[in-house]
């Protein structure tokens, strides 16, 4: 009986499917999920977010807020890169971003989002 395996392992077919676009995301290391990991803590006075996107630079990255939606965007103009664009949202209400600080090292975006006055916890003492 006679195998067939040894023509498919030197066939074109298993040239193809080894150079295919999702083996290549799946193996190079800079691809970027769109899912990328995220962690969210908050106190009276701030908010903490924490985002992984490694492979990007501190300029591809944009961070904006409108009507309580954050939106996270990082962006790769490297067009030899497989690396995805990583756009996330987060509802967030009552914080100032021009008071807010973000640093982004070793492909981790740590937000520090300071809230604004009238959504700082208060506390009314009964009399």
């Amino acid at each position: 009986m006679k195998t067939i395996l040894p023509t498919i392992l030197e066939s074109r077919f298993m040239d193809e499917l080894l150079n295919h676009q999702w083996i290549n995301r799946c193996v190079n290391y800079d691809y970027v999920p769109e899912y990328a990991s995220h962690n969210y803590s908050e106190t009276d006075d701030i908010a903490k977010l924490t985002i992984d996107i490694p492979g990007f630079q501190k300029d591809d990255i944009s961070i904006d807020y409108k009507k309580e939606i954050l939106t996270v965007t990082a962006t790769s103009n490297d067009s030899s890169s497989n690396r995805s664009n990583v756009k996330k949202q987060f509802r967030i209400p009552g914080i100032e971003l021009k008071k807010s600080t973000a640093d982004y090292t070793n492909g981790v975006l740590l937000l520090t989002l300071e809230k604004q006055t009238d959504s700082k916890k208060q506390t009314l003492k009964i009399s």
